[in-house]
């Protein structure tokens, strides 16, 4: 079986419509961040699990923290995950990861929605494969493909998705990245609600494996049952949908869901977004 890593991410934004106890774990992660490390012991009876060291990107990073972190879970774990964020604190916490990761340890460096292909991304990039060379680690690019600030409502029903950009996918081995992350194929997320606006919204993004990009979808009025009277015929009769072809369909947990009962659940919408982006990646790479 292979081995996953686990993070608590703390720049998750508590807002009003937050469930009261998922509210209640994110507020008391941000106030003793530490509580995560007894989580991650908590788990140590699974040995495929990897816990990931992280810091809240929108507060100022402490010093030293994560040689402190490594150190306590360094006795439970034989390998550990850094994550370093796109951020002023970057020279600090890379100067501590350099102090503690070990051959085998994962470096993640999250980029959050900014074009990888930025000059001045470069001389970071720089920097952690300078690190990978030295300590012998694996280093992994994460980047959301879909631009946060997409509205649903505004898609061109059947259209490409403009503001979707998965060229990381075939880029990252040039940078010098072992892997690359992208959220899944959704939006990341810094809010968490307890299930979206109240106004319905009905959107739905489907990847395209052949053009590497996402088609989307929106209902044709604000009625969350646009999603089976409308978007569901619309993606399944569709050419992208086609051009996955049938024993894609067969076996992707996603397309077997549209085919169904998907039902009218944002929630569950975004489920199948995820499921077909993921099968159709263990496809492509």
């Amino acid at each position: 079986m292979e081995r996953g890593s686990l993070d608590f991410p703390l720049y998750f934004h508590v807002v009003n419509s937050t469930t009261a106890s998922i509210r209640d774990f994110l507020r008391t992660l941000k106030v003793n961040p530490a509580q995560r490390l007894t989580y991650f012991e908590q788990l140590s009876s699974n040995p495929n699990l990897i816990p990931v060291i992280s810091y809240n990107a929108e507060a100022p990073y402490v010093p030293n923290s994560y040689v402190s972190d490594e150190n306590r879970l360094r006795q439970t774990f034989n390998r550990l995950a850094f994550r370093i964020f796109e951020n002023p604190d970057f020279n600090t916490v890379l100067h501590d990861i350099n102090l503690v990761i070990r051959p085998d340890d994962i470096l993640l460096y999250d980029i959050g929605a900014a074009p990888h292909t930025q000059p001045f991304l470069q001389a970071k990039y720089n920097l952690l494969q300078q690190t990978k060379a030295r300590k012998g680690c694996r280093t992994v690019i994460i980047r959301s493909a879909i631009n946060p600030n997409i509205i649903f409502n505004r898609l061109i029903d059947g259209g490409v998705v403009l503001d979707a950009d998965n060229s990381l996918l075939n880029a990252y081995s040039t940078y010098g990245f072992d892997a690359f992350g992208d959220f899944a194929g959704i939006r990341k997320d810094h809010s968490i609600t307890d299930g979206g606006p109240e106004d319905p919204s009905p959107g739905f993004l489907f990847y395209c494996a052949t053009n590497n990009y996402f088609i989307g979808y929106k209902g044709r009025t604000p009625d969350w049952n646009e999603f089976t009277n409308h978007i569901q015929p619309s993606v399944i009769n569709s050419q992208t949908w086609r051009n996955h072809g049938p024993i894609h369909h067969q076996n992707c947990p996603g397309c077997q869901r549209i085919s169904s009962n998907p039902g009218n659940s944002a929630g569950n919408w975004k489920r199948i977004s995820i499921q077909h982006y993921l099968h159709t990646m263990e496809e492509v790479l």
